[in-house]
């Protein structure tokens, strides 16, 4: 049984394990998600209501991705180095250029940015990504 597989078997909430199963899918998570930590049972449970209350407004998948990116983020005030190479990681596997931009921003915006994630995003971007993480590079140099 898959990460996600188990985790979803593990749930005790309201929603059903199939319709839980088609929204994970529908919602694009993988298993990187589960092996960074991003998503737990409670949060697939939280997002997978969400996306059922929301999706005739809002039915695009990356919206709900970013969501669990940003709790998480917000929930983790000192980000350990492993997650930022984790997450900068799961950006390449993104199916979504912008969500994939929009969540590099947010780890070069992160003050606890490693500064070799930096220089990573500063030499495998282009264009707005590299110059922001060369001038937040400029700002840690002596």
């Amino acid at each position: 049984m898959s990460g996600l597989a188990a985790l979803m078997a593990e749930r005790s909430a309201p929603i059903d394990s199939n319709l839980l199963s088609k929204i994970v899918f529908e919602l694009e998570f993988t298993e990187d998600w589960l092996n960074i930590g991003l998503i737990s049972t409670p949060i697939l449970e939280q997002i997978a209501q969400e996306y059922l209350d929301e999706k005739h407004i809002n039915p695009d998948p990356k919206h709900y991705r970013y969501r669990v990116f940003r709790r998480f983020m917000d929930q983790n005030r000192d980000l350990p180095e492993l997650h930022f190479d984790g997450i900068l990681d799961l950006t390449e596997y993104d199916a979504d250029p912008e969500l994939r931009e929009t969540i590099i921003s947010d780890l070069i915006d992160r003050e606890e940015c490693p500064i070799y994630i930096l220089k990573r995003i500063a030499n495998t971007r282009a264009g707005v990504l590299r110059e922001k993480a060369l001038a937040k590079l400029q700002t840690l140099q002596p």
